[in-house]
């Protein structure tokens, strides 16, 4: 007689880690969105005007065709010569767009799994944070509660619910969990936990893609100047995981291809290394030249808000020590940090703001009523 099937246990912690992030995301949806949105109100969602419009008529064009290869490619978005688009780079958010042509035998309309896609995001980015404080030992329930509210309530996140391809943050989420079992069990098959979450960044958008490889790549090669990897696992690291992304690029339209080539990509607007050049500021001003800033955005410190820069603050004023012994243990990886930080950085912070979130302003008020 065979022994029956046993199945790998889940940590109990684990389950209601995700479950309280699950829980604060979706509170936040329903604090923000209005409820019909919840149902694909087709009036509603067709409103949705700027970046999230344009994304979306993109991501309704895909569904509505057949297959092509590449996988993200469509005919019936085009230039009038029948040229492919990918639609990768053109906003219109992949991941959404496959799961919604896989599962047309649903019968969802596009309007529905755009509501969809709202409300998941902010339960993902909540769901999200909870990984996060899981793989890195966190042991408090209040603590994740307190670092999924901040995560689904961010600016850096609400600021982006009208360019629904940056909406999706969780995925940069789930690196730093990723991340976060690999520094705590610190073998190669932790590494490639990676793996998967930058396949998930790749079909987000190509901007959380390029972060999170250098986040990943940091964090690898960091290790390995620790000696917690060898050199042959750093490259067994860096050869699979190459090779996977390479091959996902390709077959989901990435790579230069005969489709109509995209535009934009690859530069900066925003503000860069803004401490040291200021770009439009009243600590330096009439420097506009230097690393342009042409369209006016704000990003870096700001998108904490006012209350992430001070919890920055409070947890270098109470654990200086502690910070400072994971700082000597990560340097290289504090270095790929640094550089990011460097390009992103401003010093503008503000308190209050008009955008994005209705009980502080009225940026959001689409969103819930389908005005402006």
């Amino acid at each position: 007689m065979r022994p029956p099937i046993q199945f790998p246990r889940v940590d109990r912690r684990l389950v209601v880690f995700v479950l309280i992030g699950a829980a604060v995301g979706l509170t936040v949806a329903t604090a923000s969105l209005d409820f019909s949105f919840f149902f694909g109100d087709p009036p509603l969602v067709r409103g949705i005007p700027d970046d999230s419009g344009s994304s979306f008529a993109g991501f309704r064009y895909f569904v509505q065709d057949g297959w092509h290869f590449p996988l993200l490619a469509t005919t019936s978005l085009t230039d009038g010569s029948n040229t492919e688009t990918v639609i990768a780079l053109t906003d219109s958010l992949p991941l959404l767009a496959l799961l919604a042509k896989s599962f047309r035998f649903l019968g969802l309309t596009p309007e529905h799994w755009i509501a969809g896609w709202f409300y998941g995001c902010f339960v993902a980015q909540g769901v999200g944070a909870a990984l996060v404080a899981y793989t890195h030992e966190v042991r408090s329930r209040w603590s994740v509660m307190t670092m999924a509210t901040l995560a689904a309530t961010a600016p850096v996140f609400m600021l982006r619910v009208w360019h629904p391809g940056l909406f999706g943050q969780f995925t940069a989420l789930l690196v730093w969990a990723a991340i976060g079992r690999f520094w705590h069990r610190r073998t190669l098959d932790s590494a490639f936990w990676m793996l998967p979450a930058l396949l998930l960044a790749l079909l987000m958008h190509p901007y959380f893609f390029v972060m999170c490889c250098v986040v990943a790549g940091g964090a690898v090669a960091s290790a390995w100047l620790a000696k917690v990897l060898s050199f042959r696992q750093l490259v067994a690291w860096s050869g699979v995981t190459g090779i996977t992304l390479v091959v996902a690029m390709y077959v989901f339209g990435y790579l230069p291809n005969n489709a109509i080539a995209p535009g934009g990509y690859g530069e900066f607007g925003m503000y860069v290394v803004g401490p040291v050049w200021p770009q439009w500021s009243r600590i330096w001003p009439g420097n506009e030249w230097l690393l342009l800033n042409r369209t006016g955005t704000f990003e870096g410190v700001n998108y904490l808000g006012a209350g992430g820069v001070l919890a920055l603050v409070a947890a270098i004023v109470t654990q200086p020590r502690r910070i400072g012994r994971w700082i000597i243990r990560h340097q290289s990886f504090v270095f790929v940090l640094g550089l990011l930080t460097a390009v992103a950085v401003t010093h503008a912070v503000y308190v209050r703001s008009n955008v994005p979130y209705l009980p502080v302003g009225e940026q959001m008020i689409w969103l819930r009523t389908g005005t402006t």
